[in-house]
This record gives structure tokens, sequence and C-alpha cells, in this order.
């Protein structure tokens, strides 16, 4: 069963992310968002894989 949504988070719970993705990419701005680009591809390449075509509205493959 799905979990539901989580509250929304607080602008304090954004920048302590916002911290912790610089300070992983070593404080270079360019690199952190291109690490966030390249986890959100995974992360859409993956959904795509484990949803149904029919949930997403697409057509199968052959």
């Amino acid at each position: 069963m799905p979990q539901p949504a989580a509250a929304p988070a607080s602008t304090e719970d954004h920048s302590a992310l916002v911290d912790e993705v610089l300070a992983a990419a070593g404080g270079d701005v360019r690199k952190a968002i291109i690490g966030l680009v390249l986890g959100q591809r995974q992360l859409e390449a993956e959904a795509a894989n484990t949803v149904s075509a029919g949930y997403v509205r697409r057509r199968l493959r052959r």
C-alpha cells in the first residue's frame, strides 16, 4: 500500500537540504545541479520501468 504524502517541508528544511547537496558537490553549484538532474532522470527511468503502460496511458512496447 502506498505511503501517504508527507507534510510540506518548511523553508528551513529546504535550506538544510540545499546546503547538504552543495556540500556533497564540494561547493560547486553547477556540479550540484548536474547531480540533481541526473538523479531525477534516473528516478524517471526507474518509474517508467515499474509503472504499467495503461496507468501512464502510453502504448505498450513491442
